[in-house]
Formats: C-alpha cells, sequence, structure tokens
C-alpha cells in the first residue's frame, strides 16, 4: 500500500527481453504517489516512459515522458514531451509531426476551427504567429499575424525574393492588412482602403 508524500512501488517486473538479437530491455510496471501526479507508470530502462497521473480536481493525464537511460523525476513534468488530457486534448511540447495531419469535423453544420494561441504582451509583431511553409535547400513563405495595443489584429502574406537567400531569413512582407481593414501591397502602413507601393498594371 502506498501512503501519503511521494513513492514509487513497483508491482510487477517481466523478463529482460531481446530485440533485434541485439537490444536487450526490461519493462516494469508500477505507482507513483505524489500530489496530483499519483496514477500508473509504466517504465523501461530504455528512454521511453509513461504513465497515467492525475485525479478528479486536476484532471487526469496520460503523460509520455523522455529520460536517457535512467530513472525519471515524475514528481514534475519537465521530461514531459506529451499528454492527453481528460478531455481529449492531445498537447505535444514542441508541435505536432505526423505526415498530412488532418484537422476539423466533416459533420453538416457543426463548425470548428484550428487555433494558434499567442501572447498578451509584448504588442505589436512581438507577438506574432506565423504559419511557414518551408522548402528545404529554398526559400520559404509565410501567414502572419500580431496583435497591436488593444483588441486590433494584423495579417500579412510574406514571400521569398530570389536576392533573399540563406537558410533562417525571413521572408519579405509583401502584402499586409490592418485592423481596419486597410490593405498594403509593398507598405505595412496602408492609409487607405488600397494602398500600393509601385507600379498597378491592369488588362481590361
Amino acid at each position: 500500500m502506498l501512503f501519503g508524500g511521494t513513492a514509487f512501488s513497483q508491482v510487477g517486473t517481466f523478463d529482460t527481453i531481446r530485440m533485434n538479437n541485439v537490444y536487450f530491455n526490461t519493462i516494469k510496471t508500477g505507482m507513483w504517489s505524489g500530489n496530483f501526479r499519483s496514477g500508473f507508470i509504466h517504465q523501461t530502462n530504455g528512454s521511453f516512459n509513461f504513465g497515467i497521473y492525475g485525479n478528479a480536481a486536476s484532471g487526469f493525464r496520460f503523460r509520455w515522458l523522455f529520460e536517457n537511460n535512467k530513472l525519471i523525476d515524475y514528481s514534475t513534468d519537465a521530461r514531459e514531451v506529451m499528454h492527453l488530457d481528460s478531455s481529449g486534448m492531445l498537447r505535444v511540447k514542441n508541435g505536432i509531426t505526423a505526415p498530412n495531419p488532418v484537422f476539423g469535423k466533416v459533420t453538416n453544420s457543426e463548425y470548428a476551427k484550428v487555433v494558434i494561441l499567442g501572447p498578451n504582451f509584448p504588442g505589436g509583431e512581438g507577438s506574432k504567429r506565423d504559419i511557414s511553409y518551408e522548402f528545404q535547400n529554398a526559400g520559404k513563405a509565410m501567414i502572419r499575424s500580431y496583435r497591436g495595443t488593444s483588441w486590433d489584429t494584423y495579417l500579412q502574406f510574406l514571400t521569398n525574393p530570389v536576392s533573399n537567400a540563406g537558410q533562417g531569413v525571413d521572408p519579405v512582407v509583401q502584402m499586409h492588412i490592418s485592423h481596419d481593414g486597410n490593405v498594403g501591397i509593398g507598405t505595412t502602413t496602408p492609409q487607405s482602403r488600397l494602398a500600393v507601393n509601385g507600379d498597378i498594371t491592369a488588362k481590361k
């Protein structure tokens, strides 16, 4: 039995197993008790561990934790790489990386959205959030949004000119939509519904 405080109790151990006749591993199960992280743990002596944590007040979570061939400190979230919470929300430390991820629903009359969270401070471009299309050994194109000093928000479209070469170099703002609906092409400070910094060519 587990009492107050923090403890790890091993409730079962499988024999050492051999993978591909080279890699040896030991798989253990146990119970961890400590604050809201109490729950079932499945652990190996490799580098990836996971467990179920939580209570009714904090909401249960299934956590995946990473460590390099040593025991994980289950009392913190420092080594968490991903968790699934009680509402069904999957949170990944450095973003979701999967081929062709699909978002939304096809249910008739049911609203869906993809949310990219941003900070309240600082205002201006310091709060920017980007959707980036990045091409291997080449340029990138981006859609950017940032907030102003109040409820105002801005939207920009950026592309990479031929001369703007180099890995890690941001593309250039080509089109800007201000909070008031003014659109700028070649300018980020449009003072009218459409402001163009450059030539305009039209064909009837």
